[in-house]
C-alpha cells in the first residue's frame, strides 16, 4: 500500500458520467498520470478519505484554493460496474449550510461540472474495502457511509489530517 497521506494535483477529465447521472453521487475523475507509477500500482483499490480543492480560474493573491472541502475518494475498479482499468474519484463534500448540499438526486453534494480544472487532493486514510453490490440502491447507501465517515474523519483533530487540508488550500506544489 501506497504511504498516506498522498498527495496530487492533477485536471478533472470526464469519467463514465455514473456518479452524477445514475447514482447522484458525482465525482472528479483524475487521471492516473496524475501520480508516479509506482505510487498509482501502490495505491490499494478501496475508499478512502481526505482533502480536496478546486484551484479557480484566476488564482487568488499567493495561489492555492479559497475552498477546500472532504473528499470521499473510491479508487480502483468499481465493481458493481465491472470496470476494467483502476481509476481515483473524489466526490467533494460541501458543508450542510452550502446551498450545493443536498443538490443532488439522493441528497448529496452537487456542484457545477470542472472538466479540465485542476483538482489538488490529499488522500489522507482508507475507510474499506472496494465491495460489489446487488443493486445500485445498496451501493448508494454504502457511499452515503462512506461520505459521513469521512466527514467525521475531516471533523477531528485527531484524524483530520490538517496539514493536508491546509497543503490543499496553499499553491505549494506536490
Amino acid at each position: 500500500m501506497s504511504p498516506l497521506p498522498l498527495r496530487l494535483s492533477a485536471p478533472a477529465v470526464r469519467g463514465f458520467g455514473r456518479g452524477s447521472r445514475e447514482l447522484g453521487i458525482p465525482t472528479a475523475n483524475l487521471p492516473p498520470e496524475c501520480l508516479p507509477l509506482a505510487a498509482w500500482e501502490a495505491l490499494e483499490a478501496g475508499i478512502y478519505w481526505g482533502w480536496a480543492g478546486l484551484l479557480p480560474e484566476v488564482l487568488p493573491e499567493g495561489g492555492g484554493c479559497a475552498r477546500v472541502f472532504p473528499a470521499a475518494i473510491s479508487v480502483g475498479f468499481n465493481p458493481t460496474y465491472g470496470n476494467k482499468e483502476k481509476t481515483l474519484e473524489p466526490h467533494f463534500i460541501c458543508a450542510p449550510s452550502d446551498p450545493h448540499r443536498g443538490a443532488s438526486r439522493c441528497g448529496e453534494s452537487q456542484m457545477p461540472d470542472f472538466y479540465g480544472r485542476t483538482v489538488r487532493l490529499a488522500v489522507c486514510g482508507r475507510i474499506r474495502d472496494e465491495l460489489k453490490f446487488e443493486g445500485l440502491d445498496k451501493l448508494v447507501e454504502w457511499i452515503k457511509n462512506d461520505i459521513k465517515v469521512t466527514e467525521e474523519k475531516c471533523g477531528s483533530e485527531g484524524e483530520g489530517c490538517w496539514g493536508e487540508r491546509e497543503w490543499c488550500r496553499s499553491g505549494e506544489e506536490v
